[in-house]
């Protein structure tokens, strides 16, 4: 994302989605495709521009023809960046007055050292989001010379790979691949603290208390965390409601990323009562530092382990493990196969 246009990646999906096809607007498009099971939208995610889409086995030509479609013949509308900025200005106004949505607006981008890739842009930004800025960091049409399939679900591989080979295959490529831009990591920021205040209509807290990790790409490491982060988060529950004898709903997680090296983040979430956030604070860092003192028992493992297996095999049954753990993103990142 351009230095000089922090949150520009908020707007240009919603802009390209919302302006349909060179030639047919997004109501054109969807009449087009009426009676048809198959979509496809454009996203952004860190370190990659994708496009996603659902088909059925009968549609997979229909799905290849659209993907080529909006790689050749992207539409860029005034009226979209119109609606989307407006939409956006709404957002905003109901996010600054909520605690959940202020997680967004000030702590994620506060663990990451305000980094602006992790923040939520401001309504000042509005005037030079254009579409020809959206345009020209997106690149579409897009050099394909570069780009990576992956299908999963019900579907004939060989007929995939033919229809895949006719549409796509046939693209021209540029023979100058774009320059690799080095992704350096966010920082996370130790022994910091920020307080924001939110005006809500029922007075409450969040506290966040975080750690610094690692990336996901040393597996077992991870996997680690995450279990750890399950222990913290039992801890937090049965401390928290012992001592402050309130029903809040404490959790923990992990969040190692697959795109920045060396980045990770462990954090504790607590809905408080507003005059008790300190009390609270003091309670998450005494369980941290008795973890860190004395370890885990053999019990808090088992309970930890036994439901993250089970979820493991659920999640294993989905297309979605198959797409976003496995595949995607594997030309870049072969780890994932293996």
């Amino acid at each position: 994302e351009p230095d000089k246009l922090p949150g520009l990646s908020h707007f240009a999906a919603a802009v390209i989605n919302e302006s349909g096809l060179g030639r047919l607007d997004k109501d054109q498009l969807a009449m087009a495709l009426a009676g048809k099971n198959t979509n496809i939208s454009f996203q952004i995610d860190q370190g990659k521009f994708y496009f996603a889409g659902t088909s059925v086995p009968g549609e997979t030509a229909l799905m290849m023809q659209l993907l080529r479609t909006h790689l050749l013949d992207p539409g860029f509308r005034p009226n979209a960046l119109a609606l989307v900025k407006e939409r956006f200005r709404q957002e905003y106004a109901a996010m600054s007055r909520s605690i959940d949505d202020a997680y967004k607006l000030h702590t994620h981008p506060f663990l990451a050292g305000d980094d602006s890739r992790f923040s939520y842009p401001r309504p000042s930004i509005l005037p030079d989001i254009t579409l020809e800025a959206i345009q020209d960091w997106v690149g579409l049409p897009l050099d394909v010379s570069d780009v990576e399939i992956a299908v999963v679900g019900d579907f004939d591989p060989d007929t995939v790979i033919e229809e895949a080979s006719r549409y796509m295959g046939s693209i021209p490529s540029s023979l100058q691949k774009p320059a690799v831009v080095p992704i350096a990591a966010p920082q996370f920021p130790v022994a910091k603290h920020r307080e924001k205040q939110v005006a809500t209509k029922i007075p409450k807290a969040l506290v966040v208390v975080a750690f610094p990790t690692a990336d996901i790409w040393d597996i077992s490491r991870a996997r680690r965390l995450n279990l750890l982060a399950r222990i913290f988060s039992e801890k937090i529950r049965e401390r928290i409601r012992e001592k402050l004898g309130a029903a809040y709903s404490p959790y923990a997680y992990n969040r190692s990323s697959a795109t920045y090296e060396g980045y990770g983040v462990l954090e504790a979430h607590v809905l408080v009562d507003p005059d008790r956030s300190k009390e609270v604070i003091d309670e998450v860092k005494a369980i941290a530092a008795g973890l860190a003192a004395n370890g885990i028992s053999s019990l808090e493992l088992r309970r930890a382990v036994e439901p993250t297996l089970t979820g493991l095999k659920e999640y294993t049954a989905q297309n979605g493990y198959w797409l976003h753990s496995v595949l995607g993103n594997c030309g870049r990142q072969p780890a994932r196969l293996d």
